[in-house]
């Protein structure tokens, strides 16, 4: 994903990892989402403070479920994508 999208450092694997995942998830059949949103038990607000490579390490599971959330949080989920691969927004911090 990396060549084809706008990263402003070395890598962006945050976002990567959300776009496939998010991905993953929409070609699953709707109860199988709903089931796996389900299984989350995140019935809150995901922040994009949460996503982030400590939790895509350390948990990749949860780290996929707050995106399917975090996603279907957005007012449009398409167009978040979009400006994730503009870099209109960023997930990824530069690392040192």
């Amino acid at each position: 994903i990396s060549d084809d999208f706008h990263c402003p450092f070395e890598d962006c694997l945050v976002r990567d990892e959300y776009v496939a995942y998010a991905l993953q998830v929409m070609s699953l059949s709707q109860q199988r989402q709903i089931q796996f949103e389900g299984r989350a038990g995140l019935n809150r607000p995901i922040s994009r403070d949460e996503l982030n490579i400590m939790g895509l390490n350390f948990s990749p599971k949860l780290f996929s479920q707050k995106i399917w959330v975090h996603l279907n949080q957005r007012e449009d989920p398409c167009g978040f994508v979009s400006q994730l691969s503009t870099g209109q927004v960023l997930l990824d911090r530069e690392r040192f």
